[in-house]
């Protein structure tokens, strides 16, 4: 059997399915992961440390 396993961002496969994932792979399928995002942050962190210091 192939599967492939579609997530959002990265690690949201393992901690969705991972365990099926595993049991996929072990039995002998072929199984692919796909990660739609690039895996970095979208939050603005300058300003987030700004906010911080002004503290």
């Amino acid at each position: 059997m192939t599967t492939l396993v579609v997530a959002a961002h990265p690690d949201d496969e393992v901690l969705g399915c991972g365990a099926s994932i595993y049991k996929w792979a072990t039995a002998g399928d072929d199984v692919h992961v796909l990660i739609l995002a690039e895996g970095i942050t979208s939050r603005d962190i300058t300003l987030e440390s700004n906010a911080i210091s002004a503290l």
